[in-house]
């Protein structure tokens, strides 16, 4: 009782190619007649945007959105390199773009990155963070010695003394 494998239908193989080709996403900043061009998010870009958020200062610095914004619109190492320090100030600055005029830019921005293989390229990152806490052999030793002789561990004897 073999399953029948069927080809992709045409929405599936019209995604591939639009990923394939870079395709372009027209977005209207709203209450304004300035639109942007937005194309599959490279891994230059992502790494910028990590970067970004990462280094916020808490919930209250609200620059983040607009220099994610522009790092949603230059997409490319050189144009980030260079234009990215401008164009997020002119975007906080001069437009003064609200948070509800930024969000159908950074909704967009969101569907052109490749979801799932973007997952599971972040846990694995977050396996090899050298920065989360490690046992010590020893110490790994020792609850393996514990749990081979029916010893409570160190947490169980502190919860039953």
């Amino acid at each position: 009782m073999a399953k029948k494998i069927e080809p992709p239908g045409g929405d599936a193989e019209k995604m591939l190619n639009d990923v394939i080709v870079s395709s372009i996403d027209r977005v209207l900043i709203p209450h304004t007649k300035k639109s942007y061009n937005i194309r599959w998010l490279r891994m230059g870009t992502r790494r910028k945007i990590t970067q970004i958020m990462l280094n916020k200062k808490g919930d209250e610095d609200i620059l983040y959105l607009y220099k994610v914004s522009a790092c949603v619109i230059l997409n490319g190492y050189w144009k980030i390199k260079f234009l990215y320090p401008f164009l997020w100030r002119y975007l906080a600055y001069i437009k003064q773009y609200g948070e509800h005029q930024l969000e159908p830019l950074l909704e967009k921005a969101k569907k052109k990155v490749p979801v799932q293989s973007f997952l599971l390229s972040t846990i694995s990152a977050i396996d090899m963070k050298d920065t989360t806490m490690t046992m010590t052999k020893k110490e790994v030793e020792v609850i393996l010695q514990e749990r081979r002789m029916g010893q409570p561990t160190q947490q169980e004897k502190k919860e039953s003394g």
